[in-house]
């Protein structure tokens, strides 16, 4: 489970650890810190990874590892099969009538 709170703080928080589970508590990932994270998305075929973008920057985090970023401009929509799936608002922003294929990035 992840979660984004008001302040743009980043935290994923382990599920299948039944120690804290059970014992209500849910204690985030330690090595994961994130601020100013505006959008995340979790892999549709990997429920082990996780995108993030974090000022202007796309982080990828796989079992609580987090890779390389890399610059980034846009909003995600899929993330799926190591690849992203994006589109650029301020291109649409500009010119509304412009053709979303158009305005679609693979990453």
């Amino acid at each position: 489970m992840s979660i984004i709170d008001v302040n743009g703080e980043f935290k994923i928080y382990d599920m299948e650890n039944k120690a804290n589970v059970n014992m209500g508590v849910l204690n985030p990932m330690p090595d994961i810190d994130k601020k100013d994270v505006y959008q995340m998305k979790w892999a549709s075929d990997n429920a082990n990874m996780v995108c993030v973008l974090e000022k202007m920057k796309l982080c990828f985090i796989k079992n609580g590892v987090e890779e390389e970023p890399t610059p980034f401009t846009g909003y995600i929509l899929d993330f799926n099969e190591l690849k992203v799936l994006s589109v650029a608002l301020d291109e649409i922003a500009v010119n509304p009538l412009v053709n979303l294929t158009e305005a679609t990035n693979k990453v």
